[in-house]
């Protein structure tokens, strides 16, 4: 998943192609809406909105994080490795169902919002529609869900593990609107809200029952899955007040429920290829083949994994609306500047992170979760190396949906589920727990190779740059050192890797114009 302006004569960079000719089917409706006002215009401006929305996603984000993770270490601590596999078990299919209930609306609304957006005003009408759809098709998934699991639900699943997944299919309807609503504040550039309400306040309802919880109730999959539900459900009252009250929403323009759906479906259709393949497949077949407690480090593994590719992540919920501004005021110039920039940033970052992950895996993993946990070390690994390589291909996901490429981002993800099931199937038997998260780190590098392709092919885009280089170079060096550690001296090379990690992120000339701009903003308020 967007500050100053580089310096151009260090890299080549074709500007010839206007994003509105890429796909005509997506921009068709596109090119007669009201255009916003220019962002591009002023480049100070958006350097300011990128970093400063950026500054406020790290914060939450970082709550979001700490929230999470005081999750997993209560459910850790509290239940055993086996009954934690069933609550990851019953939340990965509940995310898949989630996902064909949502239709891919969330991501629509983040477009066409973003591209509509103004100063003063947004489209309303937009979300409303979005929600409508939503509604009907999540209970109408719930509800197919439900009798699917009371009709096939066989012997092997315990009765905890059909109430808790019943649990979380009835309460789909509550994520995927709260999810809705959430990506229309995304659209007009107030991630925090989206991120303090769903992110952090949301799990964070979980983590406050579970500390009131006696223990013997806590070791409940059950008793869990419906403190999850009970979060979505308040978190949802308090985005529709707001969203209710608040005059930002409150104006005419509105998107087509086609046009909703001509965007939203192909990025619905893609989720379901790949994403659950990380989330859902991988584990449903991990516990098949080894059991619970597999799926447990797994979840854990991929959990402190997610440090890593936490910039990324902020930077694409940024960037998603800034572009498609871009795109609707046709500035192929400037879009494509700001994605060479914001991909080294979010490369930079991201190394910094995973430097600190693997030069100390096995003692984060003891101290955040316990001694039963440190296996799940090399698997942790394998998964910051792809989480790296995602960061190192640059935010091309964000910048596929921004330009209308759904259809582009299907074609990729369909390889990536093949490419991942294929490896998952031939691994996940003789390795286990290292097959699964091999075929998750393969399905990471194919797909951000299709993501590169297909945005190049597209627009000529791509994140290469002599600083990118430089950057790759000193990255490799950085983990090496994280990585080999020698017998004789390991202190020598955990010292090397963290040093280098730090000049990594301080020499980045772009990071520091970003924070420049927050500065002078910050200077010109007061």
């Amino acid at each position: 998943m967007h500050a100053s302006q580089p310096d151009h004569d260090a890299v080549a960079i074709r500007t010839t192609v206007s994003p509105l000719s890429i796909d005509p089917l997506s921009y068709a409706s596109t090119t007669q809406r009201k255009q916003p006002r220019a962002l591009a215009g002023n480049q100070g401006q958006s350097r300011w909105l990128v970093a400063g929305q950026a500054i406020v996603g790290f914060g939450w984000t970082a709550a979001a994080l700490l929230v999470g993770f005081a999750t997993k270490m209560l459910l850790t601590r509290t239940m055993a490795a086996a009954d934690l596999g069933v609550i990851l078990a019953a939340q990965a299919f509940t995310g898949l169902m989630l996902v064909v209930a949502e239709l891919g609306l969330p991501d629509a609304v983040v477009r066409y919002v973003g591209a509509d957006a103004t100063s003063d005003a947004a489209p309303g009408r937009t979300v409303r529609t979005a929600i409508g759809i939503v509604s009907v098709s999540a209970l109408l998934t719930s509800g197919a869900a439900l009798v699917a699991l009371l009709l096939w639900s066989n012997a092997s699943m315990s009765g905890d593990a059909i109430a808790a997944t019943a649990i979380l299919i009835a309460g789909a309807p509550a994520f995927a609107i709260g999810n809705v609503l959430g990506a229309a504040y995304r659209g007009v550039n107030r991630l925090g809200t989206k991120l303090l309400l769903l992110d952090v306040a949301r799990p964070g309802i979980v983590v406050i029952a579970l500390l009131l919880s006696p223990l013997a109730v806590v070791r409940r999959a059950p008793y869990v899955a419906g403190l999850y539900v009970a979060g979505a459900l308040a978190v949802l009252a308090c985005l529709w007040l707001l969203f209710n009250r608040d005059k930002q929403w409150r104006s005419i323009q509105a998107s087509t429920p086609s046009e909703l759906l001509r965007f939203g479906v192909p990025i619905a259709g893609a989720a379901i290829l790949s994403g659950p393949l990380v989330n859902s497949l991988l584990p449903m077949m991990l516990s098949a083949w080894t059991g619970s407690t597999a799926v447990a480090f797994y979840g854990i593994a991929l959990a402190l994994q997610g440090i890593a590719g936490l910039p990324l992540g902020i930077f694409e919920q940024v960037l998603v609306p800034v572009w498609a501004r871009m795109v609707a005021l046709e500035t192929p110039g400037e879009l494509a500047r700001s994605y060479q920039r914001y991909s080294i940033v979010c490369f930079s970052f991201a190394t910094g992170l995973a430097i600190v992950l693997l030069a100390n895996d096995r003692a984060l993993l003891t101290l955040l979760f316990g001694s039963d946990y440190s296996a799940a070390g090399t698997a942790m690994t394998y998964a910051v190396l792809a989480t790296l390589f995602a960061a190192w291909a640059g935010p091309n996901e964000a910048m596929l949906r921004a330009t209308g490429l759904s259809r582009r981002i299907f074609a990729s993800r369909l390889i990536t589920a093949a490419a991942g099931t294929a490896s998952a199937a031939v691994l996940i038997p003789p390795y286990g727990l290292t097959g699964a998260v091999s075929a998750f780190a393969l399905a990471v590098v194919v797909l951000n190779v299709a993501y590169g392709t297909a945005l190049y092919r597209a627009t000529r885009i791509h994140p290469f740059t002599v600083r990118h280089a430089i950057t790759t170079l000193a990255a490799t060096a950085a983990i090496a050192a994280a990585l080999a550690r020698p017998a004789a001296f390991p202190e020598a090379g955990w010292v090397a890797a963290h040093v280098l990690a730090i000049v990594i992120v301080a020499a980045n000339a772009d990071l520091r114009s970003s924070l420049g701009a927050v500065r002078d903003r910050l200077m010109a308020l007061r």
